[in-house]
Parts: C-alpha cells; structure tokens; sequence
C-alpha cells in the first residue's frame, strides 16, 4: 500500500536538491518575525512520530524510518525531551509502534489514537494507546470507531478531537474521545475530506487547514469546528497549500510548520482567529515535512521528519522557534468600574465685591410729631402793675405776686399752622 501523501515515495526530493529549491526560503529570514535555535537533536531520527507535552517536557512517540523503498520500519520508540537542560531520556516504548498517528495530552497523559502500523494493505489501526509518565507505562483503551491514521487532532474540554485523515481513502469524519467515559462518538464531518492537515485548538475552536485530496491535490483550505453548535465554518485559506506540516498554537495563534507543496517547505505561516488573516514568519532552518511539533514555555519545537526519504534524509533535528514579541491587536476590554468619590477640596476664594446697586426711590414724608411741653413761666416783668393781668397755660404753675381770678379757652394755632382749642389760668397782679 502507499504512502497516504502524495510524494510518490518522496523520490521528487533528490532534484529539488539538485536544483536548489530547498534553499529557497534562505534569503528572507531576517525579514520576517521570530527566531529560530537549534536544540539538541533526538536521538532516534525518524518520520511521522506523535508529539505531545506534559509538565513541561517534549514526547516523541512512533514514527518511521524512511527509505527509497518498502517496508518503512515502524518504531514504537518514546523519547523525551527537557528543554531546561536540553536533553533527551528513553522512556518505556509503546506496544505498537505507528507512523502519523494522532495526539493529545489530556489530565497529564499522553493519548495516542490510531495510526500506520505497516505498509501493508490493511495497515491503519483504530489502537488507543494511552501513556502515563507518573508510573512509565502504557494501557490500551476502547478503539476509534474507524482505523485512521494521517488525520488532524486536538483536544477541548479534556476530549480528543480527530478530524480527517485516511481510510483507504480521505475522509472529513470527525470522531471525539471522552476519557472519563472511554467511547467514542461520531460529530459533523468536515466539508473537504483531507488526509495529513494540520490541526490546532483555539479558545476552545478546532482549526483544520491544508493536507491533500484522494488525487493528490495540495490544500491551503481552513476549516473550523464550534464544538458547542456541531458546525464547521470556512476560515481564510492557508497562504501556501501544503500537506504534512506541523502545527501549534502560541498565545492564541495556530502556526503551521514545514510540510510539503510539492517539495519539502521551510515556509511557517500564523493564523490569527481574531482577524482570520495569516502572516508569514521566520523560516525554519531546515526545509522537512513529516516532523513532530509542541510548545514549552511559549516556545514551538519542531523534531524529526525527512528532507529526502533516503535513508540519510530521516531527521533527528531539533528546531526551536521564538515568536515576536508583537502579536496580533486584541478586541478592546470592557470599560473598568467607576472609581470612588475624592475627598472634598479646599474651599474658594472669595469672590470680587458687586458693583453698587441702582439708588432706591424716596420715602413717603413723616407725619407731624406732637407738640411739646409748655416751657415753665419766665419771671414777671418789671412793667406789671397791680391789677395787670396774666394768662398761663391751665397747669402751669401760678407766678409769684399774682391770684388766680379765673379760666378761659383760646383758640391758638400749632407749629404747623392747625387751630388747636387750649385753656389757660387767668390771674391778677396783687
């Protein structure tokens, strides 16, 4: 049986060395974001092996040896890489050794779902082989519904997702595992039956893009799965169709690695969600298809694959990319709360005097005040003779050498002129 990618057992490779097209993505390295660091290389070169982290280490499990011809010998090797010392252990193998298997790490193990176990017809296993680093050893759970191998995978929600890949032919079939119950169910397929895509999760979205069709059509089509609604969406399309790649997500972006367009691919290409827009990245530094990808410490390490399918062309390399610091404009946050009340401040000035108000209008005039009291009676002039007589206001005391003889009443007017009635004593000169 063949390959399920169509490279026609990769024998392309040895004239695109000789024409140097693997070179071709050597000039624009610096013009493009993020750098690249070789690692210490795995110790077992090899094809097509699953990848997943836990705790922050590396597992590489499975894969193939490439050669001109068949049989590609499967390895059931699992190798672990730390990249705080930027060694690799041997841990114990897996009971089947698989090419293109699917991967996730979920609760701190390591699932490994189907896969190529030989190339002979019949060679896909619907296996589940899960690994638990706490006791290094390796259980089988209940099998996928259909053997698959070269299918897209992700994990939501502690759930393995498997998207597409090849059942002696492509199929879009999406199956998702539940470890808590250990079973399978079947959700809505994808639109493009597709076989070796890349796959990646995103704030809880599962993002398929590229692989290849039953004829050997390269893709650069995006799909992605809302697993809360059961529905697949068309995303933008991958920049450059490619199948066998490599895929992670950094910091809310899906970065697709290597592959093949024809040719193996130094190309790394970004899908932002947020926008539905890609960008292009720093090349990698070796041009594979095939290779083994996860992140550690926001840190994408990209292990093994092939350049050539030679047997000199199986890969042990250890890549490690750093993105830019700059990513992508998040959706603005929501407004903060008000904050609290500041004390009352000092009190101002005083403000300038007012100009004069206009003058009032005048009073009415006041009335008349009464008239006073009689002033007291002045000594008698000299000139009175006896029998002169003399009239005092009534009251008023009678003079000295005078005898009251009688009373009258006058009229006499006030200081403002009335006529007023008053009685006045009258007396004589003794």
């Amino acid at each position: 049986m063949k390959p399920s990618h169509p490279n026609k057992y990769l024998s392309w490779l040895a004239a695109a060395i000789v024409s140097g097209a693997l070179l071709s993505g050597a000039g624009n390295v610096l013009a493009q974001g993020g750098t690249w660091t070789n690692k210490a290389p795995m110790p077992t070169a090899r094809y097509g092996p699953a990848a997943g982290v836990i705790n922050g280490k590396l597992y590489m499990a499975g894969g193939a040896i490439v050669y001109d011809g068949y049989p590609y010998p499967r390895f059931n090797t699992l190798e672990v890489y730390d990249p705080v010392t930027s060694t690799w252990t041997t841990q114990m193998p897996m009971p089947l050794g698989v090419l293109f298997a699917a991967a996730g790490v979920i609760d701190g193990k390591l699932y490994v779902a189907g896969g190529s176990a030989s190339n002979t017809e019949g060679n896909t296993v619907a296996t589940l082989q899960v690994y638990d680093p706490t006791s290094n050893t390796w259980t089988t759970r209940a099998p996928m519904p259909v053997a698959t191998h070269a299918a897209a995978f992700g994990v939501i929600n502690g759930k393995l997702y498997v998207a597409g890949g090849h059942i002696g032919h492509n199929t879009g079939a999406l199956y998702v595992y539940d470890p808590a119950s250990d079973t399978w169910t079947m959700k809505t397929p994808m639109s493009t039956p597709r076989s070796n895509p890349s796959g990646g999760v995103v704030n809880g979205i599962f993002y398929v893009s590229g692989g290849h069709t039953d004829s050997g059509v390269i893709l650069n089509t995006t799909e992605a799965y809302n697993p809360v609604t059961d529905t697949w969406t068309t995303k933008a399309p991958m920049p450059t169709p490619r199948t066998e790649s490599s895929a992670a997500v950094i910091n809310g972006v899906l970065y697709i690695v290597g592959g093949s367009g024809g040719s193996p691919l130094f190309t790394v290409e970004a899908y932002d969600p947020l926008t539905d827009a890609w960008t292009v990245k720093t090349p990698m530094p070796t041009a594979r298809l095939g290779s083994g990808a996860g992140i550690v410490s926001g840190v994408l390490y990209v292990v093994g694959g092939t350049t050539d399918g030679s047997a000199a062309g199986n890969l042990a390399t250890n890549d490690a990319y750093t993105p830019d610091c700059t990513g992508a404009t998040g959706p603005q946050g929501p407004a903060g709360p008000t904050g609290a009340t500041g004390a009352t401040g000092p009190q101002g000035a005083t403000g300038a005097t007012g100009a004069v108000g206009p003058q009032g209008s005048a009073g009415h005039n006041g009335t008349n005040g009464l008239n006073g009291a009689q002033g007291p009676i002045g000594p008698a002039g000299a000139g009175l003779v006896t029998g002169a007589i003399l009239h005092l206001q009534s009251g008023t005391p009678a003079p000295v050498g005078f005898t009251k003889i009688g009373t009258t009443t006058e009229k006499i007017n006030d200081l403002s002129g009335h006529p007023q009635n008053l009685q006045f004593d009258v007396y004589t000169k003794n």
